[in-house]
């Protein structure tokens, strides 16, 4: 699937369409993978073989850049559920529960807790599980995360690496046992019951429906010649991300991508900070529908954010009559502190018809514009 920028994904009614980013694409690919080695689910599930249906649509294979694939029926249900989950475990904590094989007794314990230690630690096999457990969590990947565990410990263990069952590192404290079977669990958010199935989609102890989405829908479901818009999107700005000066970190390049839909034009991409970052740039798009900032260093994680044009309130300017690297811009958004930008520099990279000077001045006039047009 190398080389796949993005992938359009088609009802076989023909009604509706999904756009999946070639990122995207590959962590489904890794949580369907997983799954199919584990389909544990709470309540009911599709057919399981479509579970292969789905793996092969993930897959096209074909050396396409942007395919558009048809989706059968029972896939489609299988992708909606398996992206449902993320939204379902972004609400739910994740835990591991660590079984004592001699006497059966029980602990549980927070992963990404211990992952710290065993950073600092320079991990062994049942910590190095448990940071890539919680490298998952931090990116935003929980299914992957929990899916993830399950299958480092077992290989861990086949191998026979010692602690490699993941276990809680200290001796069973009702039989001093020091092997067990460990199994990433969450609670059901009604009865608290411990929950340790792959997939959540109704509690069998007191029937809640874990269904809901608190994020107000999945926004990845549109029409046809939408999601063809944004895919086209995508290829532009894949392309373009070259020359975008003195290049992108991969996190940066994702968290722009991933923001841009089809119900919009791009218009331009430029070099900034933030007030207490400068001289640590920050990448900034702007587009018809939204404003995206990404920052990333060699050393620290990905800090990024959108906001819709519609979300604000107001563009100002930002150390008005000063020179750079103080000046700037200041977008007010509604119920948030502002979002300011400073030190603009460089040609950045034209999007749209119109070139775009990337100066202080010109891009509060540009985004102003932008507001005024949403």
């Amino acid at each position: 699937m190398t080389g796949i920028v993005a992938a359009v994904y088609v009802t076989a009614a023909g009604d509706r369409a999904a756009l999946l980013t070639g990122r995207q694409l590959a962590v489904l690919r890794e949580t369907v993978g997983r799954l199919r080695d584990r389909p544990t689910v709470a309540g009911d599930r599709p057919d399981p073989a479509a579970l292969d249906g789905l793996a092969r649509a993930l897959d096209p294979g074909d050396g396409d850049r942007t395919p558009v694939v048809a989706l059968p029926p029972d896939a489609q249900r299988w992708l909606d559920l398996v992206r449902r989950q993320e939204t379902i475990r972004r609400h739910l904590p994740l835990r591991v529960r660590h079984a004592c094989t001699a006497c059966g007794e029980a602990r549980i314990e927070d992963p990404a807790r211990r992952a710290r230690t065993a950073r600092a630690a320079g991990a062994g096999p049942s910590g190095a599980t448990l940071v890539r457990t919680a490298e998952l969590i931090d990116d935003d990947e929980p299914l992957l995360a929990l899916l993830n565990f399950v299958a480092d410990a077992a290989d861990a263990a086949e191998a026979g690496a010692a602690g490699a069952d993941g276990g809680p590192g200290a001796p069973c404290g009702r039989c001093d046992g020091d092997t067990f079977d460990s199994a990433p669990v969450t609670f059901c958010p009604s009865c608290r019951a411990v929950r340790d199935e792959s997939l959540l989609v109704r509690c069998p102890a007191c029937g809640h429906d874990f269904g809901f989405d608190p994020g107000g829908g999945d926004p990845a479901w549109t029409s046809l010649p939408e999601a063809l818009a944004a895919q086209r999107n995508q290829v532009t700005l894949r392309d373009r991300f070259r020359d975008f000066e003195h290049g992108l970190w991969p996190g940066q390049a994702d968290a722009l991508a991933d923001a841009v839909g089809g119900g919009e034009r791009l218009v331009v991409m430029c070099r900034c900070a933030l007030p207490t970052e400068i001289g640590r740039y920050v990448a900034l798009l702007l587009t018809t529908a939204r404003l995206v900032w990404a920052w990333e260093t060699p050393f620290s994680a990905l800090r990024s954010g959108t906001v819709r044009w519609s979300g604000v309130r107001a563009v100002r300017r930002h150390g008005e009559g000063r020179s750079r690297p103080e000046a700037g811009v200041a977008v007010e958004v509604d119920g948030g502190e502002p979002l300011v930008f400073v030190d603009f520099r460089g040609t950045g990279v034209d999007l749209g018809d119109t070139p775009v000077r990337c100066t202080a001045e010109d891009l509060f006039a540009l985004m102003t514009r932008l507001h005024a047009g949403a």
